[in-house]
């Protein structure tokens, strides 16, 4: 290193970035970052304690995430106007921040890097570019705020946490909604999101407890998880064209949505999506593929649902505990409902037969008590665990209508000791009778098992293992 004016020079060799951690301790006072330098990296001078003074040269570009963490002494700082980003924590327990005395803290290229006055209604300057992520955070005096069409970022948590915010009008050409910008806006019951908004990211309006409506931008091209988890009160929800997934908890624990108008546009909808939801009656449009696990979940008011025909596989607990659905329009090309698919439902628990299954006959599950069970001809496919512990029952006769059998389907049947395998079928999944202690009689042309296909089931194991390859079992 060598000396200029008092401050060391910081990298001596280092190019574009000063790397994470590279400093962090190093008992300097003064420190100039050297020219070329563009990004100082998350937690590079954190816990200098001794740090004074920062020169930041006008190649600086963006200050990471807790970069000047916990310099205590820091009290002097040079910000360029190159610089564009200030993530959170930056400066966090610098002496710079306690020693702030202006309303609006306005550095670099305009960031708005925090706010301190004591207004309730706020109404930010043009002359700002961004929001930093720590500007208003877990603000609870503010009850309105008006941001000006200067602005182009809201960066990251901005209003997290402001309790009283009612009111936000937000700049028209504002492409993104930033993670958590407005989660735990407690009292915020309506926002307008302009046409430029393209993308919610993750957490964007979480637990915004009183929002009741939000009307989506025609060119919406993705929400992210847990969006807009916990909004007890939205009531309704329309989703434009160019949306095409709806991601992970997006709107799990909205309790009182009970409209959702789905475009023809939506090809995915995730896992726990819509979970505790309060959906009455559901129509999935055509265009849907993919419909995750425990999607529906818990939606207790939901009474029918009509699924799409693109529709392949429900996957696990996607209705499970939607107590009231009673009536459910099922594709016709549907190919496998997995395990707890339809659990603890009306439909399933009121079914008037032994044999639960769909209109294009795939069998759910087997609720009677028959020692010798004959399965019908409706049946084509027979679902993961369909006969899981079934106790009395000792033989099975399948007819030949059967094609396909899922994982486990007979799995811990104890007194199964014999079963007709029909011709047409193939091929056996996993564990298909895991645990049949007592299956001794065994027919059946087949000779592709699955990896475990007789696992605990010894006498049968004992036999077909000097008959078939290990490696099949």
């Amino acid at each position: 290193m060598t000396q200029f004016d008092d401050f060391q020079i910081i990298p001596e060799k280092l190019m574009f970035s000063v790397p994470s951690d590279r400093y962090c301790g190093k008992d300097f006072k003064k420190i100039k970052i050297r020219d070329m330098v563009e990004i100082i990296r998350a937690f590079a001078f954190e816990n200098c304690k001794n740090l004074e003074s920062v020169f930041l040269p006008d190649s600086v570009r963006e200050i990471a995430a807790y970069a000047f963490k916990n310099c205590e002494k820091l009290r002097e700082i040079h910000i360029p106007k190159t610089v564009t980003k200030i993530e959170e924590g930056a400066f966090q327990g610098t002496a710079w921040i306690k020693n702030l005395q202006e309303d609006f803290v306005i550095v670099g290229d305009g960031i708005l890097f925090l706010y301190q006055g004591k207004e309730t209604e706020v109404v930010i300057p043009s002359t700002v570019n961004t929001v930093a992520s720590e500007a208003f955070q877990a603000n609870e005096k503010i009850t309105s705020v008006v941001i000006p069409d200067s602005v182009s970022e809201i960066d990251s948590h901005a209003f997290k946490n402001c309790k009283n915010l009612t009111q936000v009008t937000l700049p028209k050409n504002l492409s993104q909604i930033q993670d958590g910008v407005f989660d735990g806006c407690e009292k915020l019951t309506a926002i307008s999101l302009p046409e430029s908004i393209h993308c919610i990211k993750n957490s964007a309006f979480a637990s915004c407890k009183n929002l009741k409506e939000i009307c989506f931008p025609k060119n919406l091209e993705s929400i992210g998880f847990m969006g807009f988890m916990h909004c007890e009160n939205l009531q309704k929800v329309q989703f434009p064209e160019s949306l095409k997934e709806i991601q992970v908890y997006t709107f799990a624990f909205c309790g009182k949505l009970s409209e959702i108008e789905f475009s023809n546009s939506i090809q995915s909808i995730d896992d726990d999506a819509f979970l505790e939801c309060g959906i009455e009656h559901l129509t999935l449009p055509d265009s849907l593929e993919k419909l995750g696990d425990e999607a529906f979940k818990k939606c207790k008011h939901l009474k029918s649902a009509k699924l799409s025909e693109s529709l392949k596989i429900i996957e696990c607990s996607t209705f499970e505990d939607c107590k009231n659905l009673s009536e459910i329009q099922f594709p016709k090309e549907l190919q496998n409902i997995e395990l707890n698919a339809f659990k603890n439902t009306k439909w399933l628990n009121s079914f008037p037969d032994d044999f639960v299954r769909t209109d294009n006959g795939f069998l759910v599950k087997y609720q009677g008590h028959d020692k010798i069970v004959n399965i019908p001809d409706s049946v084509k496919m027979i679902g993961t665990k369909a006969f899981l512990n079934c106790k009395e029952m000792e033989v099975v006769n399948l007819s030949d209508s059967v094609k396909w059998m899922d994982d486990s389907a007979f799995m811990s049947c104890p007194n199964l000791r014999q079963i007709k395998i029909p011709n047409a079928l193939e091929f056996f999944s996993t564990e298909m009778f895991c645990g049949c202690r007592r299956l001794s009689e065994f027919f059946a042309t087949i000779k592709n098992y699955h990896y475990h296909v007789f696992f605990k089931s010894q006498r049968i194991y004992s036999y077909l293992e000097n008959v078939f390859h290990k490696g099949f079992f």
